[in-house]
């Protein structure tokens, strides 16, 4: 199993998306471009949810929203 794979799977089957959320807030264990691709299964995860966008998302998703469209920007 590749990596992008575990986090997959861990993100999605698991529901381990806010433990990744929070490694993605700090300077480590991942690099730039394995933060892009953990946001971005993020992303697709939270949309598959409902937590990405609509009138449920609360103030704390919305930063968390915000965070991960940073991410994917850079």
């Amino acid at each position: 199993m590749s990596k992008e794979q575990k986090w997959a799977y861990e993100i999605c089957e698991k529901q381990k998306d806010m433990d990744y959320f929070r490694e993605l807030d700090s300077s480590e264990p991942y690099s730039q471009k394995e933060k892009v691709i953990i946001a971005g299964i993020l992303k697709e995860y939270w949309k598959k949810t409902g937590k990405w966008e609509g009138g449920k998302v609360s103030k704390k998703q919305e930063k968390k929203i915000s965070k991960v469209k940073e991410i994917l920007a850079q």
